[in-house]
């Protein structure tokens, strides 16, 4: 469940596999080794966790080509829980397109001769790590006769500047704290394999995460087509880095998607937002408080343990970002009223069952956890008990005491019965 770090342990993973391909120049496939299974394969003799209802799309044996982007392949075999399988697939799908960026970006340079090896090996590992910031996984599909996940990636080649501009310059950095205003963003999500209002919660949170990215200068430029709650765990993760204090939200009219001319049209939901961002302040002390979820993945009406571990004494309170887009606070609640967090001491809250929406097989929700050993802040005060909040609603409130805190994100899936 260590969301918060998922880039970085991918990018630790992707270092290690440069530092063996920086010296080939030969040309490397744009589809993984692993993609391909050898007929002496063991098959697995129990039945298959995965779970899928659309035909074998073509990119998993002929990955898109085109002038302004790069894309990657991944194929993860049978792991349990099924986010790790998940993950896995995301990361070998990284790994096929970090190959590619070498080779494209190598190529540039044979044409320059005017750079030192070390300076080119540098830039060369600059402008691959800048480029990967831009990665967005595209589609996943589930074998289920091999049991294995398929992930198609993309990343977007801005390559416009000459190459002896290409310097970690050009990599967006984090916009400073404070309100920014006017942010525009689109979300899109196709009705296939989910409910229609599933979708349209979706395409919203698409939109939002897109927005408070462009908000904090890491705006993701990458088509993307979001076809069912995959995604989702990414798109929540970025409600972390920025909270949308006001929005503004114009749906269009549903319309049909085809995806190509041999496929029958799906419907698909499209929003675009208007929003202001709040950008926390960066605070040297907000390192001091862990929290964990004893599981990822649950089944409806399982029960969920957070632990929570400060190591300064401070207050906390616990929020349920939902699926249906509110807000619950979980903690301080009448039941369980507001404590002092002593240092070192875990606190854990062991009463939480999660379920899906009533209609859906599969949700991904999230605890947003903080603490702030601030008396400025009175989160009972602040925040109502036992009434649902707007999502803005929320980041609103929060974003008025959130340089006083240190807050933790942690998503979660749950899957009925």
């Amino acid at each position: 469940m260590q969301q918060k770090n998922h880039f970085m342990y991918l990018w630790a993973v992707i270092s290690i596999f440069i530092s063996g391909c920086v010296a080939q120049t030969s040309q490397v496939s744009t589809f993984p080794n692993t993609t391909e299974i050898p007929e002496d394969t063991p098959q697995h003799t129990t039945s298959c966790h995965l779970t899928e209802t659309k035909p074998r799309p073509s990119w998993i044996d002929h990955p898109p080509k085109t002038d302004q982007y790069l894309f990657g392949v991944g194929a993860a075999p049978r792991q349990e829980p099924v986010s790790n399988q998940i993950k896995a697939g995301r990361i070998l799908a990284m790994q096929d397109i970090s190959s590619q960026i070498q080779v494209h970006i190598k190529s540039l340079y044979q044409e320059t001769q005017t750079h030192n090896k070390s300076d080119i090996h540098s830039q060369i590992q600059q402008k691959t790590e800048a480029l990967l910031r831009g990665i967005e996984y595209v589609d996943q599909w589930n074998d289920i006769s091999q049991c294995t996940v398929y992930v198609l990636a993309s990343v977007p080649l801005t390559l416009e500047a000459p190459v002896s501009q290409l310097r970690m310059n050009n990599v967006p950095e984090l916009r400073q704290s404070g309100i920014v205003s006017n942010i525009e963003a689109e979300g899109t999500c196709l009705i296939e394999g989910i409910s229609p209002d599933q979708a349209q919660t979706i395409a919203i949170q698409r939109a939002r995460a897109s927005a408070i990215r462009k908000a904090c200068g890491i705006e993701m430029k990458g088509a993307q087509v979001v076809k069912d709650s995959t995604m989702v765990l990414d798109f929540i993760q970025s409600y972390s880095k920025g909270y949308i204090t006001k929005e503004k939200v114009r749906w269009y009219p549903v319309k049909q998607f085809q995806e190509s001319l041999d496929k029958p049209p799906v419907l698909e939901h499209h929003v675009r937002i208007l929003v202001d961002v709040y950008i926390p302040k960066k605070r040297s002390d907000q390192t001091f408080l862990t929290a964990t979820l004893n599981k990822s993945v649950f089944s409806g009406g399982e029960c969920a343990t957070l632990s929570i571990q400060s190591k300064k004494a401070c207050q906390v309170a616990v929020f349920n970002i939902m699926a249906d887009d509110h807000v619950m606070m979980l903690h301080p609640h009448p039941m369980r009223p507001l404590k002092t967090l002593l240092p070192n001491h875990p606190f854990k809250i062991d009463n939480l069952y999660p379920e899906p929406l009533a209609k859906e097989n599969h949700n991904v929700e999230a605890l947003f956890i903080c603490a702030s050993v601030s008396n400025q802040v009175n989160f009972d005060a602040l925040f109502p008990n036992d009434t649902l909040m707007t999502f803005v609603d929320f980041f609103k409130r929060y974003a008025k005491i959130a340089d006083l805190c240190s807050d933790r994100l942690i998503t979660y899936e749950v899957f009925r019965k």
